[in-house]
């Protein structure tokens, strides 16, 4: 499962790379995290539906392999937009993925107890998972983020 992220991840950073210099950073980081957030979601939405274990597993090891891709693209389009406080726009964006994950955790399992059913919370996370590719429809990583707003920021966190 694991060569499998390793592999896309390669594959993702040339075809990322290529529709860069291609079409540029919006059209290439937007096509990559669209497209792999779509299969992510469709592969969590066929796992939740499908009573065949190993469907189940192909569909996690799918969804796995274009996991890769979305988070290379996300860094990516952090460091286009962040210039010289790339690490800045990054550590904001893995703070707020790692507190999603925290909660999805709690709340995925309260959803398991009110519906008796362990493939609800995976439906939600599939919904999610679309919401965040139609969510990059609105990311322009050709626009560098305002830089005032990220010094405030960034100064406030050292202090």
């Amino acid at each position: 499962m694991f060569l499998g992220g390793i592999v896309s991840a390669l594959i993702a950073g040339v075809v990322n790379d290529w529709l860069v210099k291609k079409r540029g950073s919006r059209f290439g980081r937007r096509t990559i995290a669209i497209s792999c957030f779509a299969v992510m979601g469709t592969c969590m939405l066929l796992t939740g539906i499908t009573t065949s274990n190993a469907a189940v597993v192909g569909f996690l090891i799918a969804a796995n392999f274009f996991n890769g891709p979305c988070a290379l693209t996300s860094f990516s389009a952090c460091v286009d937009m962040g210039g010289n406080y790339a690490g800045t726009v990054t550590g904001i964006m893995s703070c707020v993925g790692q507190l999603g994950a925290f909660f999805m955790a709690i709340v995925f399992g309260k959803i398991v107890d009110v519906t008796h059913s362990y493939s609800t919370p995976i439906f939600v996370l599939s919904g999610v998972l679309f919401l965040g590719g139609l969510l990059w429809l609105f990311v322009n990583p050709e626009k560098p983020l305002a830089l005032e707003t990220i010094r405030k920021h960034s100064i406030n966190a050292q202090q």
